[in-house]
C-alpha cells in the first residue's frame, strides 16, 4: 500500500526509554488509489518494519474499509437554468420593479446507494433526500425539498463575480438577516433574493424519472427561482451563475451559467412582462 518514512523525532519516547530512541518515529500516507482495491468491510492491516540486525517483523491491526459508493448518476447533482436564456435582453423597467429567473436542480441518486459509504460523506449527508428547512423570515424556502425529495438541499445563485466566502447571510438587496443559516438563502452580491414564498418554485418541473425513483412526484418540487430589481444592475452584459448542493452525496454541481443583456431605462421603454 505504501512505504513509510522512519527516523522521525519522538522526544517523548526518548524521555521515556532513553535518548537512543529519540528518533524512533515513523510516518507516511496511503494513497486513496491504493485503498480503492480493498474489499469493503473489516480487513487486516499489517505494518512491516526492517532492521539491519534482525531483519523483518510486523504488527497487525483490524481496520474497516469503506468503499466509495457506486452511483447510478455519478455526475449529479444537476442544475440548469430555464430563464434567462443565453443572450436574452432584460429591460431595466419591469412590472413590480423585479424580474424572476428560474431553473431546476436535483440529484437522481438514491439514499440506498450511499448507505454503505456514510463514513466517507460529510456529517448529515446521506440521511435524507430533503432539505426540510423553512426559509429566512418566511420569505424564502429551500427549493421546496421539504415537500418532496429532489435530493438537493440548497442552491447558490450569484450574478457576475463569485461572492466572497462571508457574503452568504444577506437577503433582499443586502439587508442583514440574523436568522438566516448558510444554505437556506444565499443572496449573491446583495442584489436579489432566492426562492420567494410567493413564487411557484415547484411548478416549473414535472417528474420524468418515475421509472427510476418509483416516485412520480419526487422531482416535482425541484425548481428554484431568483428575483431581483434589474435597476440594480448597470446596463450591458451580465451573467447568472448557479450551483446545487446534494443532500445525498454532499457534492456540489458544476456552475451553470447564462449570460443576458440589461437594456438601459428610459421613460418611453415599455414595461417588460
Amino acid at each position: 500500500l505504501a512505504t513509510l518514512s522512519v527516523g522521525l523525532a519522538r522526544p517523548d519516547i526518548g524521555d521515556a526509554i532513553g535518548g537512543n530512541f529519540t528518533n524512533s518515529g515513523f510516518s507516511g500516507a496511503v494513497p486513496s488509489s491504493a485503498l480503492s482495491t480493498l474489499p469493503a468491510g473489516n480487513v487486516e492491516l499489517r505494518l512491516y518494519i526492517h532492521t539491519p540486525s534482525k531483519g523483518w517483523w510486523y504488527r497487525a491491526t483490524t481496520v474497516s474499509a469503506v468503499q466509495a459508493p457506486a452511483l447510478a448518476y455519478p455526475n449529479d447533482p444537476v442544475v440548469f437554468i430555464a430563464k434567462p436564456q443565453q443572450g436574452m435582453n432584460i429591460t431595466q423597467r419591469q412590472v413590480t420593479n423585479q424580474i424572476t429567473f428560474s431553473g431546476v436542480a436535483y440529484d437522481r441518486n438514491s439514499l440506498q446507494s450511499v448507505q454503505n459509504s456514510l463514513a466517507l460523506l460529510p456529517p448529515g449527508i446521506g440521511q435524507t433526500t430533503s432539505g426540510g428547512c423553512p426559509g429566512c423570515l418566511g420569505a424564502t424556502n429551500r427549493i421546496y425539498t421539504q415537500f418532496s425529495g429532489a435530493g438537493v438541499d440548497y442552491v447558490t445563485v450569484w450574478l457576475d463575480d463569485r461572492p466572497k466566502p462571508t457574503d452568504v447571510t444577506f437577503y433582499n438587496a443586502g439587508v442583514p438577516c440574523p436568522t438566516c443559516t448558510q444554505g437556506v438563502v444565499i443572496l449573491v452580491n446583495n442584489k436579489g433574493f432566492l426562492n420567494r414564498a410567493d413564487k411557484p418554485q415547484g411548478s416549473i418541473i414535472t417528474d420524468n424519472e418515475g421509472q427510476t425513483t418509483d416516485n412520480p412526484n419526487q422531482f416535482r418540487f425541484g425548481g428554484w427561482v431568483f428575483s431581483f430589481n434589474p435597476m440594480q444592475l448597470t446596463p450591458g452584459q451580465h451573467t447568472l451563475n448557479v450551483t446545487a448542493h446534494s443532500t445525498i452525496t454532499g457534492k456540489t454541481s458544476p456552475v451553470a451559467s447564462s449570460t443576458f443583456n440589461v437594456i438601459a431605462f428610459n421613460q418611453n421603454q415599455p414595461i417588460q412582462p
